[in-house]
């Protein structure tokens, strides 16, 4: 644990541009690892993020954009269309 940065829930999202709630959501579902530093059963939790695991997170809801090069196809127009 030495040299390790936590980070609060606000931290969080200010970082990644979310509301708290957003951060409390991903802790509740395990998504995002926290830690509770509160003093006991009965006080509110008090949630502090590693970066690392901050960075995990993040790192696990990568995508790769679609390739917007590939061409639409085009609607026959011999076939009606309804909306």
């Amino acid at each position: 644990m030495e040299g390790a940065e936590f980070l609060t829930v606000a931290d969080v999202a200010r970082q990644l541009g979310v509301k708290t709630d957003t951060v409390l959501d991903w802790i509740a579902t395990r998504s995002l690892v926290a830690a509770d530093v509160s003093r006991g059963r009965g006080i509110r939790a008090r949630w502090r993020i590693e970066r690392r695991d901050l960075e995990a997170f993040v790192a696990s809801r990568k995508t790769v954009a679609p390739d917007r090069s590939a061409a639409r196809r085009k609607l026959d127009p011999s076939v009606k269309q309804f909306v």
